[in-house]
């Protein structure tokens, strides 16, 4: 979900202590879901599909190329 708040004005945690809840002044609490695994599975979603090599070196110079969706 993208962060759209502005100036977050309130930030709490969820009871699992691992999910983020964030509100602004013109904007109601919204979740993020930060756990990795699911992490990467929306980033793949959006991304529909992967960084070429090229697009990998780019964003991510240095580190080696890997098929990550």
């Amino acid at each position: 979900m993208p962060v759209r708040l502005g100036r977050v004005l309130s930030l709490a945690f969820g009871a699992d202590g691992r999910t983020p809840h964030a509100a602004g002044a013109r904007v109601p609490v919204q979740t993020y879901d930060i756990d990795p695994a699911r992490a990467v599975t929306e980033v793949c979603r959006r991304a529909v599909g992967t960084l070429s090599p090229a697009e990998w070196r780019t964003c991510l110079p240095g580190i080696p190329y890997r098929k990550v969706c």
